[in-house]
């Protein structure tokens, strides 16, 4: 399941900058994209893996994926907030 989620999610991601990010810098933003991505996993992956020397790796297996799927919801209700706020003054 892990696999698939993430294919469809770089997939949604690239189909989105192409669409979205002009072709001058399309390059530029995947890329800043890919560097994110990974530097942002290292921090995640040592905290799950020091998480999981403490209460074992089973109770992290079973509780990271559920812990993401709060994250990703909260995370999207809060895009959704923020899309529907009205913009600044002066903007």
């Amino acid at each position: 399941f892990l696999g698939l989620g993430m294919t469809l999610a770089g997939a949604a991601s690239q189909t989105f900058l192409g669409r979205k990010v002009p072709l001058s810098i399309q390059g530029r933003t995947s890329a800043l994209l890919g560097t994110m991505k990974d530097g942002l996993a290292i921090p995640a992956l040592l905290a799950i893996g020091a998480v999981a020397g403490m209460v074992g790796v089973r109770a992290v297996l079973t509780a990271a994926p559920l812990v993401l799927l709060v994250l990703a919801f909260g995370i999207a209700r809060l895009a959704g907030r923020l899309r529907d706020a009205p913009a600044p003054q002066g903007w």
